[in-house]
């Protein structure tokens, strides 16, 4: 889905080997993308067993009334967070009609070009 500045939404379809091709426009109401603050979340090392994983500044979550009213971004952000393996640099959560959305991009170097989860 993308978006000119007057809000008119258009929709793609992205094929597997990359090529796009326009899509039937979406009847649902589309909620604009929430940036999820990266200060939120904390990056730590297991030297012993060598690796690393995060954890969530809550107190810092909760200040986002736009994300703590919503128990599913609550449940998708701490699923990320047990699942991740690098620090989060950019979560912009959606909804479109009763489906939810997350794209992310961890600091894994240059080759993370980020990645849209449904």
């Amino acid at each position: 889905m993308t978006s000119d500045n007057g809000g008119n939404f258009s929709c793609l379809k992205i094929y597997t080997n990359k090529k796009l091709r326009k899509a039937p426009s979406v009847k649902g109401r589309f909620i604009k993308a929430i940036e999820v603050d990266p200060q939120i979340f904390h990056d730590h090392a297991d030297k012993k067993n060598n690796f690393t994983y995060l954890t969530l500044d809550k107190a810092e979550l909760n200040r986002d009334q736009r994300i703590s009213s919503n128990p599913t971004f609550i449940k998708i952000i701490n699923n990320l967070v047990k699942q991740s393996k690098h620090l989060i640099v950019i979560l912009n959560l959606f909804k479109l009609d009763n489906e939810y959305y997350a794209f992310i991009k961890y600091n894994a170097g240059l080759s993370d070009e980020g990645t849209l989860y449904k």
